[in-house]
């Protein structure tokens, strides 16, 4: 089966669903992500072009500790949104991808782009099976699932399925270490430091369905998107 995982930022993707990409990649399959927009500037220090790089070098350490493929479509961080060159750009690295499900966002996370980019991964995947719609690749066949993601915090969303990541945990442990410039930036945060809230929000999800760590996510719920089996590991 063909995963793909789609995120709006760098850590987004490992911080939500880093332990069921590594089930997934250890059950076998194919994983692919992809961040849909630059980071946004966080030093006045530090250029657009020098944080792309740190950013993109840290998610590529991240994911190859799983062995996934990498896509970086690179959308300005201040003006991400849905336009039809967005639509046919993503339309087009799904055709490239050919997932049978696709993780990303839940459409009511707090985030303006977490936003997008659900709205994003959701038309685009209507739009990879229309052939009048013409990208670098033909169109699929394929039935393709969307998933949501947690949100951040678990704010507003209910889960509907889980998957148990225990086995799993270190190795999402050092995902996350592998994006050292943004863990080390929160990491005396009292509220935020990256690590413990992952621990936290992992523990949390786990005893919500009696194992010790698990991550949460939801089908979207819209025709097209759904089917009757089970996708998640």
């Amino acid at each position: 089966m063909n995963v793909l995982a789609v995120g709006a930022h760098p850590l987004d993707i490992v911080f939500l669903c880093g332990g069921t990409l590594a089930r997934y990649a250890q059950e076998g399959h194919t994983v692919a992500i992809a961040y849909l927009a630059l980071p946004m500037p966080e030093s006045p220090g530090l250029s657009l072009e020098q944080l792309t790089a740190t950013r993109e070098e840290e998610t590529a350490r991240a994911f190859s500790l799983i062995g996934a493929g990498i896509h970086f479509l690179r959308f300005g961080a201040l003006d991400f949104c849905v336009t039809p060159e967005n639509k046919v750009r993503v339309t087009e690295l799904i055709r490239k991808v050919k997932p049978n499900v696709i993780l990303t966002h839940d459409p009511e996370d707090y985030h303006p782009d977490h936003q997008v980019t659900a709205v994003l991964a959701h038309e685009s995947s209507l739009l990879a099976r229309q052939h009048i719609v013409e990208t670098e690749s033909p169109a699929i066949q394929t039935h393709c699932d969307i998933i949501c993601m947690d949100t951040v915090a678990g704010i507003s969303f209910r889960p509907e399925q889980f998957v148990d990541i225990s086995d799993v945990i270190e190795t999402k442990r050092n995902m996350m270490l592998a994006h050292d410039s943004e863990i080390k930036a929160w990491e005396n945060d009292p509220v935020l430091p990256w690590m413990e809230w992952m621990e936290v929000t992992c523990r949390y999800r786990g005893i919500q369905v009696g194992v010790r760590y698990a991550e949460a996510f939801r089908p979207l719920h819209k025709w097209g998107s759904l089917s009757s089996q089970r996708l998640l590991p």
